[in-house]
């Protein structure tokens, strides 16, 4: 019965990732309250396991149940294991964020948008540590704008900024 109801609390935060307009990407108010649904419907980890760590199912999910699994149930140790029996650690995710420009000499610079393309093994690992750490942070202080998306979109607006792909 039990294993029910977290299938049904799970097929919640599933609908409104894959109904969402964009299917191809999520800004991160999106992702971020996918997140924070999932701690107020407490799944845990193995719920996290069976329904979101899927190959059919998008990266996207994939990658909402990591930042929850590390964000909320403190988690990464165990992470990494379950999307690799799941098979889903080396699936890729390009996520972008857009920087407010520096200070330089009295000067501000141009605002910068920063493009990477991650595995979900290289987020847990620490390989990728400071887009997991703009994951959790979602827009604050110098960040404007994150998007994560399964293929590289153009997910802020066109401007002049200069675009760095590592």
């Amino acid at each position: 019965m039990q294993h029910m109801e977290m299938a049904s609390r799970a097929s919640e935060v599933i609908a409104f990732v894959t109904e969402w307009p964009a299917a191809l990407s999520l800004e991160a108010s999106e992702y971020l309250y996918a997140v924070e649904t999932m701690s107020s419907m407490r799944l845990g980890f193995q719920d996290v396991e069976m329904f979101l760590f899927k190959p059919n199912l998008s990266v996207l999910l994939n990658l909402v149940g990591l930042i929850y699994c590390i964000k909320h149930l403190k988690r990464r140790e165990q992470v990494l294991d379950g999307m690799r029996r799941r098979g889903v650690s080396e699936q890729l995710v390009w996520v972008k964020w857009l920087t407010l420009g520096r200070w330089s000499r009295g000067r501000r610079m141009r605002d910068e948008t920063v493009s990477r393309q991650v595995s979900l093994a290289d987020v847990v690992t620490g390989k990728e540590e400071t887009v997991l750490r703009v994951l959790q942070r979602g827009v604050v202080h110098e960040v404007l704008r994150v998007c994560i998306s399964t293929v590289d979109l153009v997910c802020t607006p066109g401007t002049s900024s200069t675009i760095r792909n590592y």
